[in-house]
């Protein structure tokens, strides 16, 4: 379990080859644990796994390693699993949102067993799916849900993408607030790169490089650059490429 919570780290660094590892030697480890403990553990890490695919914006692997814990809670009878990994079997995408009331069904099932942990990333993942379904202003309430549960728990690691969740809400919601949308991308930017979770930083850069020309801070190449500078040479995060490309470099 301590190897798959150093792969997300190092996967949120951006460092791939070290997160590769340790994904490695977590699933191998729990490959080969006897039953019950060994099939645990498995679900956990691929739960774990599935977190750290849709944070660095891998909705498709998210779903997958969601549907590979479900598959391991069935045959197990790990109700606990079941439940908790349905959310990322849900994962959403701009071109596959989920059903509302199917995400409604999960959220209820979290809270009848007592789920709370990651629960800001829950009401982050619905925010996005009334996004990518047109309803900005259900997205927005969502997720300020989400940031003042981020202040109850305490689970500031997702803040910095739960902040650029807010900041595409608001655009396309109220499109003429554009200050506040830089106010969010900056503040994502700036708390993702003090925690070290510098994809996510660069996430929200490259957002804020996206915007249209006269919404665009003065400095917006500077942050872009500054950030893509943290990021680990062997990191093959598509936010590399994209951030590249907007510098034309």
């Amino acid at each position: 379990m301590t190897a798959v919570a150093l792969a997300c780290v190092a996967g949120l660094e951006g460092r791939t080859a070290e997160s590769t590892e340790w994904e490695r030697r977590a699933l191998s480890t729990a490959e080969q644990i006897g039953f019950p403990r060994g099939p645990f553990s498995l679900a956990f890490v691929t739960t774990y796994l599935a977190w750290l695919r849709m944070m660095t914006g891998d909705a498709r692997a998210a779903r997958q390693l969601g549907q590979q814990t479900m598959d391991i809670a069935e045959e197990c009878r790990f109700d606990y699993f079941t439940v908790i990994s349905r959310q990322y079997v849900l994962a959403p995408e701009p071109d596959l949102p989920a059903e509302v009331d199917q995400l409604e069904q999960c959220e209820s099932g979290m809270d009848s067993i007592g789920h709370g942990a990651f629960r800001p990333f829950f009401f982050g993942v619905v925010a996005r799916n009334h996004a990518y379904r047109g309803d900005p202003d259900r997205a927005l309430e969502r997720v300020n849900e989400a940031l003042a549960a981020v202040e109850k728990s305490g689970e500031r690691v997702h803040l910095p993408d739960l902040l650029r969740v807010r900041a595409e809400a608001i655009a396309a919601a109220s499109p003429k607030r554009l200050e506040h949308v830089v106010d969010d991308l900056l503040a994502s930017v700036e708390i993702g790169t003090a925690q070290g979770s510098i994809v996510l930083a660069l996430r929200a850069a490259n957002a804020l490089a996206q915007l249209p020309v006269d919404a665009r801070p003065g400095n917006w190449r500077d942050v872009v650059r500054a950030t893509l500078d943290r990021l680990s040479d062997d990191s093959t995060s598509p936010e590399r490429a994209t951030a590249i490309a907007m510098l034309g470099e």
